[in-house]
């Protein structure tokens, strides 16, 4: 869109931002994985003209143990999604969504705390939800670079996953600081397949379909 048809077909309407990150995902999985699957859950979400897609955000706060990673500190990220809430507003939507491709962590909602008291229902965010995919029974497993997102990307972006590669590893849970196993994994991408991909991309697309009905 040009920033008039911008204006004019974003008024009024839910406006869906993907948000992922560039970070490392282990030795089969791309550096994009967070930030593709975000996007291609709101692309397919996009069934209704109540819905206008925001370019996907690529760059947020991530740890930095392996190289490639590419990002901000925790703080400035916050300081930007207010930033970026407050030039979509200016579109005069119903409402924002924000679907996180990247998990934050425990102290996700913690972070979010100012901007959801600045904005109120105005403003909806959703994690990434493979643990709850777990819970129920979609995978086996979770994890950073595991079974749930190996399975999302062998289903949107096959011939970006090198299975070849692919090593089950955990975190360390004990030690100073956030630390990454040696191949960056936290889980076990082994048990991954295309048709939990599948039915990964369902469930997330319900959960979007959930948030946004008034």
């Amino acid at each position: 869109m040009s920033w008039f048809e911008a204006k004019e077909k974003c008024k009024d309407k839910i406006i869906l931002v993907p948000h992922g990150s560039i970070e490392q995902h282990g030795y089969h999985l791309p550096l994009k994985t967070d930030a593709a699957i975000a996007e291609r859950v709101c692309e397919e979400f996009y069934n209704s003209k109540e819905i206008v897609v925001a370019p996907v955000i690529e760059y947020t706060g991530v740890g930095r143990e392996k190289p490639g990673t590419i990002g901000m500190d925790e703080g400035p990220d916050i300081d930007i999604l207010r930033t970026i809430i407050k030039d979509i507003l200016k579109l005069k939507p119903k409402k924002i969504v924000f679907f996180f491709g990247h998990n934050w962590g425990k102290r996700s909602e913690e972070r979010l705390l100012p901007l959801k008291k600045d904005f109120g229902e105005k403003v909806v965010f959703i994690h990434s939800l493979s643990w709850l995919a777990e819970k129920e029974g979609i995978i086996e497993t979770g994890g950073h670079g595991g079974e749930g997102e190996t399975s999302l990307m062998l289903f949107i972006d096959p011939d970006s996953v090198k299975m070849e590669r692919a090593v089950n590893d955990i975190w360390p849970r004990k030690g100073p600081g956030h630390m990454t196993s040696e191949s960056g994994v936290d889980g076990y991408p082994s048990k991954a397949t295309k048709e939990k991909g599948k039915l990964m991309l369902e469930f997330y697309i319900q959960k979007l379909k959930e948030a946004t009905v008034e």
